[in-house]
């Protein structure tokens, strides 16, 4: 399998002194691949999500990043 470039030492050194902003609208559960499998300190992740219990959980679990406990909608989809 070829090497992605997003994970190469010289990627991953940069990222890790500037790392990459993530903004996750509906932040709730995990993060997908690619961005999962990067090595921590390469990304930061501001996340939204309006369930106030998940929201928790994911500060929590992830307190490195923020999560917001606001809807960037004014309606909630059927």
């Amino acid at each position: 399998m070829k090497e992605r470039i997003l994970f190469s030492e010289a990627v991953t050194a940069i990222l890790r002194q500037s790392p990459i902003m993530f903004v996750d609208v509906g932040a709730r559960g995990a993060l997908e691949p690619p961005w999962s499998m990067l090595p921590d300190g390469c990304l930061r992740v501001l996340g939204f999500e309006p369930d106030e219990d998940e929201c928790r959980r994911l500060r929590n679990e992830r307190p490195q990043d923020l999560f917001v406990p606001k809807a960037l909608w004014q309606i909630q989809a059927e």
